[in-house]
């Protein structure tokens, strides 16, 4: 079955990750003072914008940590950021996302891609998690 699956998303375009398919941002996980974590936070909205869809963290060594998805893509960087260092609102089971971005800092890729649907959204995001397993999902 996860050939299938994988075979589906390589049609429609969501595999492979890469920046030819994808869109990329580089964020730095690093605690920084107030005006760096702004400017990091104009990068982002520069970048994305309001835009909704799917989004896969990549570590330095190119194993991917996370994938999701969001309404508005930015707003979810924002709180993985802040979770690398803090707890955050909504983050209530153990403080899971605090304990996961704390172990995962430094310098990370965001690969992202646009789509407005909501629940296509959210079952390209289940797809991607069962085919590639990123490390959250062993994490959790």
């Amino acid at each position: 079955m996860k050939q299938e699956i994988k075979a589906c998303l390589k049609k429609i375009g969501f595999l492979p990750i890469n920046k030819t398919l994808w869109h990329t941002l580089k964020i730095n996980h690093i605690k920084k003072n107030k005006n760096e974590w702004k400017k990091i936070r104009q990068t982002i909205k520069n970048k994305i914008g309001n835009k909704g869809g799917i989004y896969i963290y990549k570590n330095a060594s190119n194993k991917i940590l996370y994938i999701g998805e969001g309404k508005r893509i930015k707003d979810r960087l924002y709180m993985h950021h802040r979770a690398s260092f803090e707890p955050v609102p909504g983050d209530t089971e153990n403080m899971r996302w605090h304990r996961f971005w704390s172990k995962h800092k430094g310098k990370l890729t965001v690969y992202w891609k646009e789509q407005k649907n909501k629940r296509i959204q959210k079952m390209i995001e289940q797809m991607l998690e069962y085919v590639l397993v990123p490390k959250f999902v062993k994490f959790k």
